[in-house]
C-alpha cells in the first residue's frame, strides 16, 4: 500500500485535456474577445488554451463563464452540430424585440 501510495505522489501523469480551442472556435470567440470577458491578456489566455500555464478551478471557471458554457463542458469536446450564435440575446427585451422582428418577417 504504502508502495502504491509512492509511487502515485511521483507519478508523472498528465492532467485531462481540456477542449479550450475546441470550444472557443466552436463559439465563434476570438482569443482577445475572451481576454476581454476574462480581464486579462490575449496572451495569458493563449498560454491557457496551449498548456503552457497551469490552470487551477478558478481559471478554468473563468474561461467557461466567458464562453457562456460550464466548466465542466470543457472536457468534452463540442457538438459540432450545435453552434449557439455569439450574439444570442441575453435578455427578456432583447428576445422580445428579437422575436418580433422574426414575426415581421415571417408576415413579408
Amino acid at each position: 500500500m504504502l508502495f502504491l501510495m509512492i509511487s502515485t505522489i511521483g507519478s508523472k501523469q498528465r492532467p485531462p485535456h481540456l477542449y479550450m480551442v475546441e470550444w472557443r472556435e466552436h463559439i465563434g470567440l476570438s482569443v482577445q474577445s475572451v481576454a476581454g470577458r476574462v480581464e486579462t491578456s490575449r496572451e495569458t489566455i493563449w498560454r491557457w488554451e496551449n498548456e503552457q500555464h497551469r490552470l487551477n478551478p478558478g481559471k478554468i471557471g473563468a474561461y467557461a463563464v466567458a464562453l457562456g458554457i460550464e466548466p465542466a463542458q470543457l472536457f468534452r469536446p463540442p457538438d459540432r452540430g450545435k453552434a449557439p450564435p455569439a450574439d444570442l440575446p441575453v435578455t427578456k427585451a432583447e428576445l422580445a424585440a428579437e422575436l418580433a422582428e422574426i414575426k415581421k418577417l415571417i408576415r413579408k
